[in-house]
């Protein structure tokens, strides 16, 4: 186990990686690293952070050091991380922030190293540059990893289909490690021209009802009042609140689920405007129908890609249907800027799949701590959990959504 240093962060576990069949020079020799202690050790790594996402298969908001932030900031202020580092000639290649400690899992206490995510932090993955270096970098983390003790299960959410997480699963499993993964609901996108191009165009693919659907819907909205888009690149605490009312007059505050409804929730998107406008990539968009605000979108953007992080509307005007209208003004805006895709972020949904050219699927990734402990661990949630509820489906007819989640 690593002891935390009086500043906080301490190195003091180190291996440097003998992998001959992946080399091509003597020099490349990649060392990786475990630094512990609370949040603030995010900041020793963020500059170099931020450069390895840059680097291309790692740009996407969700993998950056001020999103992890964040995170912990709002969720796990506490909680110890550990930051595990790969470097090839001193460049960092490599890099994953873990929480350790005790976690339920399925109402089980296990020692865990989790990734720091929950339902809000939409994606998660081992961040990483590009290049020949890059898989000498990952094996060199799962090494550290693998013989780091005290854990029995290591949890990665919300890991993209073949990326570096799927990688650390395929390590594990070749060391003897009992591994798992369960499929989320998919994130579907609008793959765009990368240049600037005409919203028509660029809707091609959808369908000619469709289109029809949204002319009238446009109109039947127009007729309540004139139509304002508006959009904003500072987090402007007014604009914010906004947004988080008009998310919480509708059903998600009915249900409990607007970001209103609670403070740490709150935290943590306040935290995301203000580092994404901080860096460039935040985008909040207003559309207004005479006096009032009909629907508003909260969407970051790296390297030409825009995710919509919360949508709301309101629901006093979805005769005109404004989620439909805005996203339509969206388009149109980003277009203009040469957007290569919109990515509409998982859950699926109906509305989503009416604009959505493809899916990306991703997982919930499990490695277990190789012995009784694991094994254990494995069979719980791959065997005994399945037959369950295949028992219950039986009796009941029915699966719930709970079970699902699970």
């Amino acid at each position: 186990m690593l002891a935390e240093g009086a500043n906080g962060f301490s190195g003091v576990k180190t291996v440097q990686s003998d992998l001959p069949q992946l080399m091509k020079t003597a020099e490349a020799k990649p060392v990786a690293e475990i630094f512990s202690g609370g949040v603030e050790i995010i900041e020793r790594f963020a500059d170099e952070w931020r450069e390895l996402c840059a680097e291309g298969p790692c740009d996407q908001p969700f993998f950056r050091p001020e999103w992890i932030e964040a995170y912990m900031r709002a969720f796990a202020p506490r909680k110890r991380l550990l930051i595990f580092t790969a470097r090839v000639n001193g460049r960092l290649r490599a890099l994953l922030p873990l929480i350790q400690g005790w976690a339920l899992f399925h109402g089980l206490p296990v020692r865990m190293l989790r990734s720091p995510t929950n339902v809000h932090s939409c994606r998660f993955d081992l961040a990483h540059g590009a290049g020949e270096d890059v898989p000498l970098a990952v094996r060199a983390i799962w090494r550290l990893l693998r013989e780091e003790r005290g854990w029995d299960l290591i949890k990665l959410d919300l890991a993209p289909e073949g990326g570096a997480c799927e990688s650390l699963l395929s390590l594990a499993n070749s060391d003897g490690h009992l591994t798992g993964t369960r499929m989320i609901s998919p994130s579907p996108y609008i793959a765009l021209p990368g240049q600037a191009t005409t919203l028509e165009t660029a809707m091609n693919h959808t369908s000619s009802n469709f289109r029809s659907w949204l002319r009238r819907r446009r109109r039947k909205l127009e007729a309540e009042g004139e139509l304002r888009f508006i959009s904003a690149t500072e987090a402007d605490p007014t604009e914010l609140e906004r947004f988080y009312q008009l998310e919480a007059s509708g059903w998600k505050g009915k249900e409990g689920t607007a970001i209103a409804r609670h403070a740490e929730t709150r935290k943590f998107y306040d935290e995301v405007a203000r580092s994404a406008a901080q860096f460039g990539y935040l985008s909040l968009y207003r559309l207004e129908c005479g006096d009032h605000t009909v629907a508003m979108q909260y969407i970051l953007n790296c390297g030409g890609r825009y995710f919509l992080l919360k949508s709301a509307f309101n629901e006093n005007f979805s005769q005109g249907s404004p989620g439909y209208i805005i996203t339509q003004e969206i388009l149109r805006e980003i277009l203009a800027r040469g957007a290569k895709e919109f990515d509409l972020m998982s859950p699926e949904s109906e509305w989503k799949s009416k604009w959505a050219t493809a899916s990306r699927q991703h997982s919930y990734c499990y490695i277990f701590a190789r012995g009784f402990a694991g094994r254990a661990l494995h069979t719980y949630k791959f065997r005994l959990r399945p037959a369950i509820r295949q028992m219950s489906h039986r009796w009941s007819g029915t699966i719930s959504e709970t079970e699902r989640q699970d």
